[in-house]
């Protein structure tokens, strides 16, 4: 994916941002070429893996 940037989270459990859900949607519908009435009921990041999360330090990407 074109533009990737990783960004430092305060924690790898932390949600989604309002502005990451929007971007999330918009590339969505570009890529598979959905109109403004498609909906999304949900959108929700993988969880990590337990061991990503009890060895997280505050910093990590």
């Amino acid at each position: 994916m074109e533009n990737q940037v990783l960004q430092k989270v305060g924690h790898p459990l932390e949600p989604l941002t309002e502005e990451e859900i929007l971007k999330a949607v918009a590339i969505i519908r570009a890529q598979k070429g959905l109109t403004e009435s498609a909906r999304f009921e949900q959108v929700v990041l993988n969880e990590p893996d337990k061991e990503v999360v009890l060895n997280f330090k505050e910093g990590d990407p």
